[in-house]
């Protein structure tokens, strides 16, 4: 009697539950990151005033680059979406969302490789941008002149890593799979194995019940092992 080919288990590991949200952790960060960053001091520039004298006026990141605050909100709420609607739209918000990462990247890359326009931080100073009060506008005068601006590289290394973190978890979202699938495949390679060790100890038992039944047709412990088998021992009685 031929046996079936064992069943070949998958020997690839389930993934854990904390594997797979490990994306979830690293968007997290990024939003702490880039929140961060955004209020941190990006520029300090030098400002020459003939009548009042120089002065030193720094500009935050979303003073400088607005579009920070606007990448904070979609990272979030695609965060939020994402996690509502678990597989649903994944790979639309997780696209989404690595698309706004790159876009934060933007801002304090070229500070940190093309330099500072001066001419821009003396219009951001001028009109009102760099104080963020309402009721103080204007920080320099029209007649004053940006003179020199120093770059503070930690605030913009902060936010790149946390754009960074950012794409990484959206990467991770859309490339996650279902929970579950590798599990339920080792699980049901497991139950293969186990029908087929069954299948094997059955036919096995038989065969040696085959021989007892041959050699001691009228022993009773060999008949009711034959009968518990669901064999008849009487197609045995009297072949010896």
């Amino acid at each position: 009697m031929e046996t079936p080919p064992p069943a070949v288990l998958d020997t690839a590991q389930p993934t854990s539950k904390k594997s797979r949200g490990i994306w979830k952790y690293l968007m997290v960060l990024a939003l702490i990151l880039i929140a961060v960053s955004a209020r941190l001091v990006w520029i300090t520039a030098t400002v020459v005033d003939d009548k009042a004298g120089g002065s030193r006026h720094q500009l935050t990141g979303v003073a400088w680059a607005p579009i920070v605050l606007a990448g904070q909100i979609v990272l979030a709420m695609g965060f939020i979406l994402l996690i509502v609607f678990k597989f649903q739209f994944r790979k639309i918000l997780g696209t989404i969302c690595a698309g706004a990462s790159l876009g934060l990247l933007w801002s304090p890359l070229q500070l940190l490789f093309s330099g500072v326009d001066l001419e821009r931080v003396q219009i951001l100073l001028l009109s009102g941008v760099a104080s963020q009060k309402s009721n103080a506008p204007i920080t320099i005068s029209q007649w004053a002149t940006v003179s020199g601006a120093e770059v503070h590289k930690l605030a913009l290394l902060l936010a790149c890593l946390g754009s960074l973190c950012a794409f990484l978890a959206a990467m991770g979202a859309i490339l996650q799979k279902p929970a579950g699938i590798g599990q339920k495949t080792v699980q049901q390679g497991a139950k293969d194995i186990s029908a087929t060790s069954k299948y094997q100890r059955a036919t096995h038992k038989k065969e040696r019940l085959n021989k007892a039944l041959e050699e001691y047709p009228e022993s009773e412990d060999v008949m009711w092992d034959a009968l518990d088998a669901d064999m008849d021992p009487t197609d045995y009685q009297g072949r010896g």
